[in-house]
């Protein structure tokens, strides 16, 4: 697989699915951006650009769509995995990289 980021190009042998936890798979943030992935794997929930920018923000945002693993995607782009509970959502983004400015 290769990732292009702005004018590098990164190169990756294969993409970690998940890892399991209290035995339960949790997908890897890898897989929902992984171009090769089946569009039917999980449910996908486009959002709109505020919701996008506080899903990378890791702030609260208001989602409706299907219970369990969903693929949250702005503009047909994945951004990564959220789990639907029904009255509220994890949001799997990783800490690392969300955004810490205000908007």
């Amino acid at each position: 697989m290769i990732l292009m980021h702005r004018n590098h190009c990164i190169k990756h042998a294969g993409v970690c699915i998940g890892e399991e936890i209290n035995k339960k798979l949790i997908p890897d943030h890898s897989l929902a951006l992984f171009a090769g992935l089946n569009v039917n794997s999980f449910p996908r929930l486009d959002l709109e650009e505020k919701s996008a920018l506080n899903y990378l923000a890791k702030r609260d945002f208001a989602i409706d769509g299907p219970l369990g693993w969903n693929i949250v995607t702005f503009e047909n782009a994945p951004l990564g995995f959220i789990k639907n509970m029904g009255n509220r959502f994890n949001n799997y983004y990783p800490n690392e990289w969300k955004i810490r400015m205000n908007f």
